[in-house]
């Protein structure tokens, strides 16, 4: 896959990700509410000759747009004077962080956003991120985004005014943010730099606390993060930091496929040859859950093969489905396997390991994952053979195992709430009681309270499900 076949042409519309082609168009609220067409660009035409601050639409039901200007190629759609009118709003901010407001939000990001948000191994997430932001104007807004819209929520005795100027800075740099990223990508900067698909995952995080749909989100990460790794390649990702990077990315990928049902690049055989080496060269550091996901891996794409003969119009034949079966019997008994492993191993007090927490809970999600594949097509019952489908009991027994261990998590660690919608969403479908559902649904809530309001979306999906 070559970089330049990533890259919108000339003349296509903005982008919905950094390396999303397909034509989408949005206009800035100046525009909008003057009702004409926005050019696009940051600032775009009608406010950079009228002075005014060109701010992002609110999100809509369809999808979070971000803006790029792809329509003249002759100038690049950043230019470094813009940035300082930018800038300025971001030293604008209200009294209470107004001196020296840059170092405050870096420094609130790593202290206060990340201390508190563990997305399976901060340490290196900050070590890569403070080693790299200062040379990266994509990551360094990137980051400046995520930490000035989390100061906002957690204001306390700030007007509305000053609340209001800090979440205008986080959309301020968010908008730099991408519009940088979009140089990078015309420069090709792709493959030899980190810092554009830490910046392309900081983008997916903000989507996740701004835009309440999820849609956001899963463009920046299906045209975004994951896009870059493929562009990269597993030769990138071997060892050293590139090793460390996909294998702190993967997981996300893994609960966007399962979440969505769509198919993943990590099931394609060079990327399974990339983690088949990984694991034999580095044995030490494969962690239980970095096994599990292995297997979580397996079964997303499963469940899309399945999916594919659903969508085919026609009557699979039985060896097709014989063959789906007989690979969901190997991948349940290697969830039986990694599960006697793990509970015989001396791990200590789960809580001091946060990591085995997270891949017990995805443990009883992906069982009940696996055996939905087969539970809502009837065509498998009609083989007459054993197929991974559980028995309500056994279901019961890892609904009840998500819900306890994610309580315990929630409310015990710091493992970020981006990590328990995958399981909260399986639980949710097969949740029997009210206790459980107002549970569920509590933590679902608690997550809102931690800035994720992408929880309210699976909140109201589950409620219609089980209004159904």
């Amino acid at each position: 896959m070559d970089v330049k076949d990533l890259v919108p042409k000339k003349g296509t519309a903005k982008t919905l990700g950094p390396l999303d082609k397909r034509k989408k168009k949005t206009r800035c609220k100046a525009c909008a509410q003057r009702r004409i067409k926005c050019q696009g660009g940051f600032p775009c035409q009608f406010c950079r000759q009228n002075k005014r601050l060109c701010v992002p639409p609110s999100p809509q039901n369809d999808s979070a747009i971000v803006f790029i200007n792809q329509t003249d190629g002759s100038q690049l759609p950043y230019k470094p004077e813009q940035e300082s009118q930018v800038i300025s709003t971001l030293l604008s901010l209200p009294p209470k962080i107004k001196s020296d407001t840059v170092t405050q939000l870096t420094g609130h990001f790593f202290t206060g956003f990340l201390d508190t948000n563990d997305f399976t191994d901060n340490r290196i997430m900050s070590e890569r991120i403070s080693s790299l932001y200062q040379s990266s104007r994509s990551l360094y807004h990137a980051l400046v985004s995520i930490a000035a819209l989390d100061a906002s929520k957690h204001a306390t005795g700030w007007s509305t005014r000053e609340v209001k100027a800090v979440e205008l800075a986080a959309f301020n740099s968010y908008h730099i943010s991408m519009v940088a990223l979009s140089i990078d990508l015309k420069e090709d900067r792709l493959i030899t730099n980190d810092a554009c698909l830490w910046s392309t995952f900081l983008l997916s995080i903000f989507e996740l606390m701004y835009d309440a749909t999820g849609d956001g989100w899963v463009q920046h990460f299906l045209y975004g993060t994951s896009r870059v790794l493929q562009v990269r390649g597993p030769q990138n990702c071997r060892s050293g930091h590139g090793r460390s990077l996909f294998l702190s990315m993967r997981v996300f990928e893994i609960c966007r496929s399962a979440i969505y049902v769509e198919p993943t690049f990590l099931a394609d055989p060079e990327w399974l040859q990339l983690l088949s080496e990984i694991r034999y060269e580095n044995p030490v550091i494969w962690h239980p859950k970095e096994a599990l996901l292995d297997i979580m891996t397996s079964v997303v794409a499963l469940s899309h093969k399945a999916h594919v003969l659903d969508r085919a119009g026609r009557v699979a034949s039985q060896d097709a489905l014989l063959s789906l079966v007989a690979v969901g019997n190997l991948l349940q008994a290697d969830l039986y396997r990694w599960s006697s492993i793990v509970s015989c191993l001396d791990l200590g007090n789960p809580l001091i390991d946060s990591q085995i927490l997270i891949a017990r809970i995805y443990y009883h999600a992906t069982s009940i994952f696996l055996s939905g594949i087969f539970d809502y097509r009837p065509c498998y019952s009609s083989l007459q053979v054993q197929t991974p489908s559980l028995s309500q009991s056994e279901i019961d027994v890892h609904v009840d195992g998500i819900l306890g261990l994610a309580s315990l998590a929630l409310n015990s660690t710091y493992l970020s709430g981006v990590l328990f919608f995958y399981p909260l969403r399986v639980a949710g479908a097969r949740v029997k009681n009210d206790n459980d559902k107002q549970s569920l649904l509590r933590m679902l809530e608690r997550i809102t309270s931690r800035n994720f309001v992408v929880a309210g979306a699976f909140v109201a999906d589950l409620e219609k499900l089980w209004a159904s």
